[in-house]
């Protein structure tokens, strides 16, 4: 499958850029929002484990760290954040099992 084909709703950095420019994204709720998509259409796309999957959880987990922990405070839990923690759970989940056969 493509892309287009796993992914509905797609978001990158560019996009969120582009908001961020003409004032759609005003605070950081609507960032995280973003940035949450974002991770999980990396995390859906991509294998458990790639590369770009393990980068994908280094970014999220990084910058929830070093962004809405600190300088984002306010900014709630997003709706993809429990999807993205799920991904996490499952990727760990089949690695424990590929590990027994």
């Amino acid at each position: 499958p493509t892309y287009r084909d796993l992914i509905k709703n797609p978001m990158d950095l560019q996009t969120m850029t582009e908001k961020l420019k003409s004032t759609e994204n005003t605070n950081y709720a609507w960032i995280r929002h973003d940035f949450e998509l974002m991770v999980f259409n990396a995390l859906t796309f991509n294998p458990f484990f790639s590369k770009y999957w393990i980068e994908a959880k280094r970014y999220y987990e990084d910058c929830i760290k070093n962004v809405f922990d600190e300088i984002g405070k306010g900014a709630p839990v997003g709706k993809h954040d429990h999807l993205v923690l799920e991904n996490f759970k499952q990727a760990e989940k089949a690695s424990k099992m590929e590990e027994k056969r």
